[in-house]
């Protein structure tokens, strides 16, 4: 094994407190998983049994291609690439599961494309994956477009982007709600609650959707707290935060500003 790869945390973890959360030690997942190309980003099934993961050079041409391993009595089988029209000759990056699992978001520079890498999706019929469409023009651009994000209820998505209006020179977090025909509107900046002058990129959600986390340029992880603009209406409740108004029912109260979580 080499490059970068898969490494698990203990789940118990999740009932300690947050220094003791920081200081527990990544377990590499070993060969099943790991080859000596870049393995990383995995994403879960809804049943946690299923993984995804960017796996690269694992064929005679090389490239970035999206392997899946199965959980089978506490052990996960050896990594396959996911086939067409999933994995194919160009890069397919960055893969993000939608919380029901039937809607699978990658990054790739396939023909289509608007930019030098557009998002697409790939939705799951009858068990398989479906073709990837592009997300359109609302979504990408002549630039580049990556780690898609989805929300709870499948309607927003959180995007890292590189925009002339973002916060600096580098990239910046944005989100796009999708209406009740499917369609994508346009990328909204989360302003500078969440973005800086440095590059801010590929959020995650806390398992409640209370919490964004994001990763700054130099690779540290920061929390931001009392969630994220773009979550949708039904969250409004359960979050308790109060609408600001900008696109209608889609944006809630950052309530505390960052700040950078231990021992990462």
């Amino acid at each position: 094994m080499g490059g970068l790869g898969l490494f698990a945390f203990n789940g118990l973890s999740a009932q300690r407190s947050p220094m003791a959360r920081a200081q527990t030690q990544p377990v590499n997942m070993g060969a099943a998983l790991n080859a000596a190309g870049r393995d990383s980003e995995p994403t879960f099934g809804t049943d946690r049994r299923t993984m995804y993961f960017n796996c690269a050079d694992r064929t005679p041409t090389g490239g970035n291609d999206i392997c899946t391993s199965t959980l089978v009595d506490g052990e996960w089988t050896p990594a396959v690439i996911v086939p067409a029209p999933i994995s194919t000759e160009y890069s397919e990056v960055e893969l993000l599961l939608s919380l029901d699992g039937n809607q699978l978001y990658i990054m790739s520079n396939r023909p289509g494309g608007l930019g030098s890498a557009d998002i697409w999706v790939s939705d799951k019929v009858d068990g398989e994956w479906t073709e990837p469409k592009n997300l359109g023009p609302q979504v990408n651009s002549a630039g580049s477009e990556h780690h898609s994000l989805p929300s709870a209820d499948g309607r927003s998505l959180y995007i890292t982007a590189t925009w002339d209006e973002g916060y600096g020179e580098e990239e910046d977090i944005y989100v796009t709600h999708r209406d009740d025909r499917g369609v994508w509107g346009p990328l909204l900046n989360l302003g500078p609650l969440v973005n800086t002058e440095e590059s801010d990129r590929c959020p995650v959600f806390s398992p409640r959707f209370r919490d964004l986390l994001l990763r700054l340029r130099e690779g540290r992880r920061v929390r931001r707290q009392g969630s994220v603009v773009g979550l949708h209406r039904e969250h409004r409740r359960r979050l308790g935060a109060s609408v600001v108004d900008r696109l209608g029912a889609h944006r809630v109260q950052i309530t505390m500003a960052p700040h950078v979580l231990p021992g990462f």
